[in-house]
């Protein structure tokens, strides 16, 4: 049956906050800071929204995006990876790998117009009913996977324009999970203020020049901020005699919230009153006090082997030095934070045998939970309701996946080859700056399944199926 044709659709505005969490928002707004947000709390409802079970950015926006479970829509992470004869490939996810269809699609086949900005997994762009500006991008593919062709030109003609700004630099973006040094955090908040100018003019310049139905941007800085500067947002850490580099980086964080709060108010007044608004993040946030190095975890149980090199085992390497004809499970990486398992489909691949798969995935979760602390508490915890909701969906190769969940502020680590299982977060204390401060997730009830727009009580290990003809995962 034919799709019945919009005639008139009630104008809506989507301000995606990446990361953006109650536990931050909320001192601010009662300090005066955020004047705008709060008066839209104010006249509107708020709620701790349910987030993917591994919270983390392209599965929750893509979530967001679809209203489905990365099991149906098939994004679990920043990578899709292919190990071949060769080696292993590891290549970003984009467009193409969304398995169902997005609101984009929706509104646009249903007669309407949208504009979405800065969202993840945008590229190439869908041909829908108005304006695409893709994030997570670098500015060498910008012009040709904005939509339609001739708004690049156009978005380049205005003041102040920068690809390179608005777009991913990911070398400068890996700074987002390392540490920074003190002497680059300045810089490193005023770029994000200035990047989210940029992306305020675009939308800005879209309202009024090319109106749509639905106008969606994303704001990604508060993400980048928290990774960084917990220390100087979190009242908990903020020190009774700050140093003059914590009343600097405590001002800048704080300009920088409220030069975004006065955007989203100019937003808001530029949709109108009519305009239904949201405003949505992809999940949490919350320090990181300990590592825990899953991928040496996974070689004590004997399913990883590392690649000898003039007989010697690497001192130190990324995913990319496991040898493959002997890995059966692995962490790619920090981001991903979980464990995929290869599966097995034809005599002599490698991999667990597809009728031991259940059997295997179940046994490793088990193992994940009752894995020990070195100061003796459990670095897992149960989560059935975690397990559960991912569970509904199916992974692209058709094996269902399957989630653990690790004590509060354990991070899992996959980078470096070592002999120590855990150890403390760069710097030691929590939060001291020099640490990892990460997407943490909490329900409504407290307990262990994702939730977000705030902070919350866990991190989850998210164990999934791989198998060799599969392009997911």
């Amino acid at each position: 049956m034919p799709q019945p044709k919009v005639t008139s659709m009630q104008r809506t505005l989507l301000i995606g906050l990446d990361g953006a969490t109650f536990k931050v928002l909320d001192p601010l707004i009662s300090q005066g800071q955020l004047p705008h947000l709060a008066e839209l709390l104010s006249r509107g409802v708020r709620a701790e929204l349910l987030s993917t079970p591994h919270p983390l950015t392209p599965p929750a926006w893509t979530t967001l995006m679809t209203g489905r479970l990365p099991g149906n829509h098939g994004i679990f992470d920043f990578l899709r990876s292919e190990i071949r004869p060769g080696g292993a490939f590891f290549t970003l996810n984009d467009f193409r790998d969304i398995r169902c269809e997005t609101i984009w699609s929706i509104v646009s086949r249903a007669g309407g117009q949208i504009t979405s900005l800065n969202f993840p997994l945008m590229a190439p762009p869908p041909k829908i009913n108005g304006s695409i500006v893709p994030g997570l991008l670098s500015w060498r593919h910008l012009r040709r996977n904005v939509h339609p062709p001739e708004l690049y030109d156009e978005l380049k003609s205005l003041p102040g324009f920068s690809a390179n700004e608005i777009s991913w630099d990911f070398e400068h973006e890996k700074k987002a999970m390392q540490i920074i040094a003190d002497d680059e955090l300045e810089s490193w908040v005023r770029f994000h203020v200035v990047r989210e100018k940029h992306w305020f003019d675009i939308t800005k310049h879209l309202m009024r020049n090319r109106p749509a139905d639905l106008t969606a941007v994303m704001f990604d800085g508060v993400d980048k901020l928290q990774h960084s500067c917990w220390r100087f947002l979190d009242e908990a850490y903020l020190s009774e005699n700050p140093s003059p580099l914590e009343q600097t980086m405590r001002e800048l964080c704080l300009t920088y919230f409220r030069e975004l709060d006065g955007f989203i108010g100019d937003l808001v007044t530029l949709a109108g009153d009519d305009a239904r608004v949201f405003i949505a993040s992809d999940h949490g946030f919350g320090p990181t006090e300990t590592v825990l190095r899953i991928n040496k975890w996974l070689e004590s149980l004997g399913h990883l082997k590392w690649q000898t090199v003039d007989d010697q085992k690497p001192k130190a390497g990324h995913f990319v030095a496991l040898d493959w004809e002997r890995t059966i499970a692995y962490a790619p990486s920090g981001a991903t934070n979980g464990i995929h398992i290869r599966v097995a489909r034809q005599p002599g691949e490698v991999g667990v045998p597809i009728e031991e798969y259940s059997q295997f995935r179940d046994r490793l979760g088990e193992q994940l939970r009752e894995l020990k602390h070195p100061d003796r508490r459990a670095a897992g915890k149960r989560s059935d309701d975690l397990r559960a909701s991912l569970s509904r969906g199916r992974t692209r190769s058709g094996t269902r996946s399957y989630v653990g969940a690790v004590r509060p502020r354990v991070l899992l680590g996959a980078r470096l080859r070592t002999d120590d299982l855990a150890a403390p977060s760069s710097g030691g204390d929590p939060c001291s700056g020099r640490n990892l401060c990460c997407p943490w997730t909490r329900n409504s009830s407290g307990q262990d399944v994702a939730a977000t727009i705030d902070s919350g009580c866990c991190r989850h290990a998210v164990i999934q199926s791989w198998s060799p003809d599969s392009r997911g995962l």
